[in-house]
């Protein structure tokens, strides 16, 4: 081969883009799925933690709190 020569290679179409199979295309989105899943679920107790730490004693003892704080109060984390 000499310098100027280009090798053309299947895989590249016109627009230089590669295409990807129907087989590819679920994969990522099933992969993109599970990874925000897996991110939501080990985010989710760390938010429950911090409504609780802001929620009142009876709020978070009747299992009321999940996502947001229950009678708000900042006197929860005093020792």
């Amino acid at each position: 081969m000499n310098a100027n020569s280009t090798v053309k290679t299947p895989a590249f179409r016109g627009s230089g883009m590669i295409r990807t199979s129907t087989g590819e295309k679920i994969f990522t989105v099933v992969n993109y799925m599970f990874f925000i899943l897996l991110g939501l679920s080990t985010i989710f107790p760390f938010i429950n933690l911090i409504a609780k730490s802001f929620s009142s004693e009876a709020a978070v003892v009747s299992g009321m709190v999940t996502l947001y704080p229950i009678d708000f109060q900042l006197g929860t984390t005093n020792l």
